[in-house]
């Protein structure tokens, strides 16, 4: 059996908040759009805790709405997969992972018993960007043609 995302401690629940709630990125409109429950008024109602005077977190509204219908910690881990938010995950993870290393009479939370512990992401290998081709360099524009000088007009001969 799994707890309630209700067993997380605040500060876990503040720091995936704080990861959802990104104004640039919203990535809590990315996990809403992939709960079934929601319809898009609901979904919508969450972003305008943003935009008030005194702002809220979306994010934080989610999390709490998600636990009042009875969502997981494992629920939340196989949303936050779904939506490529691995950040989620590692926070899940550290937190059921610091709960295990408290010895053997630590209780691990139920939530985390579902959660498989990732491996720390493979550190890519160090490739340099491609280098951009160089840029075209125009051909040189050829002088104008050379235009002689004017002719002088003859002398102008006086009459007799």
């Amino acid at each position: 059996e799994t707890r309630s995302i209700s067993a997380l401690p605040d500060s876990v629940l503040r720091r995936i908040a704080a990861h959802l709630d990104i104004p640039a990125v919203n990535n809590w409109r990315t996990l809403v759009a992939l709960v079934p429950d929601y319809t898009e008024k609901e979904a919508n109602a969450f972003g305008q805790l943003a935009n008030k005077k005194r702002p809220g977190s979306p994010s934080l509204a989610l999390l709490h709405d998600l636990q009042s219908r009875g969502y997981t910690i494992g629920d939340l881990s196989r949303l936050a997969h779904n939506a490529k938010l691995g950040i989620i995950r590692d926070i899940l993870n550290e937190h059921c992972t610091n709960v295990q290393g408290m010895g053997v009479s630590a209780k691990l939370p139920q939530g985390c018993s579902n959660i498989p512990l990732l491996p720390p992401p493979p550190i890519p290998p160090s490739i340099p960007p491609p280098t951009p081709p160089p840029p075209s360099i125009p051909p040189p524009t050829p002088p104008p043609p050379s235009i002689p000088p004017p002719t002088p007009p003859p002398p102008s001969i006086p009459p007799p």
